[in-house]
């Protein structure tokens, strides 16, 4: 289970923005509950393996949902966008020798993403406006990919510290065409964890 702080936007470009590119991020605070597995041997995440396990290169694998927010401002009022992704990144990472149970780590992979939930909200002369964000109808495509980064530090309580970031190769308009609109996805967080099973008493 981790809670989050993420800095997270669209870079948008293309002549149907003010701007040739804009990019605009915003904070915005999530609890997520993630699952996360360790591959390769020595690499088990349970007590005793953790005492025994040496460091070198593994690969783990991250599910969760995360919640994405940017706003544009234009004349006469603004836009937030709100999305929801089930979001999967697979790290090719490595992991420090355990010193009294505690390591370091960090990876690179590339993400996978789903969104689950999205709208656009628009605020103009005193009015409040919202419309699904994800759609053929002026939205955004549900898929998305690109590259993540991550490194932290776990301990031997199973609390955890992390950095991650995000940057998205796809562009997620849906109606792009022949203007070249372009919307990509952008994302950096910090992450504190803690172990599920631990939780759970198992």
């Amino acid at each position: 289970m981790e809670a989050s702080g993420d800095y997270s936007g669209q870079k948008y470009s293309g002549p149907s923005y003010d701007k040739p590119e804009l990019s605009i991020f915003d904070l915005e605070y999530n609890i997520e509950v993630t699952m996360e597995e360790w591959f390769f041997s020595g690499f088990e995440d349970n007590a005793m393996a953790e005492e025994k396990a040496k460091g070198g290169l593994g690969f783990m694998a991250h599910v969760g949902y995360v919640s994405k927010k940017s706003s544009q401002n234009f004349t006469g009022g603004k836009t937030t966008t709100r999305l929801g992704y089930l979001d999967v990144p697979l790290y090719l990472a490595y992991r420090t020798a355990p010193v009294k149970g505690s390591n370091f780590f960090g990876g690179i992979g590339p993400y996978f993403a789903y969104g689950l939930g999205g709208k656009f909200i628009t605020t103009s002369n005193g009015r409040t406006d919202e419309a699904p964000a994800f759609g053929s109808n002026g939205g955004f495509s549900r898929f998305d990919l690109g590259l993540g980064l991550t490194a932290g530090y776990k301990t031997s309580s199973s609390f955890s510290i992390s950095l991650a970031y995000q940057l998205g190769l796809k562009n997620i308009e849906m109606n792009a065409g022949a203007g070249g609109d372009k919307t990509k996805n952008r994302s950096f967080s910090l992450n504190f964890g803690y172990s599920l099973n631990k939780l759970l008493g198992k």
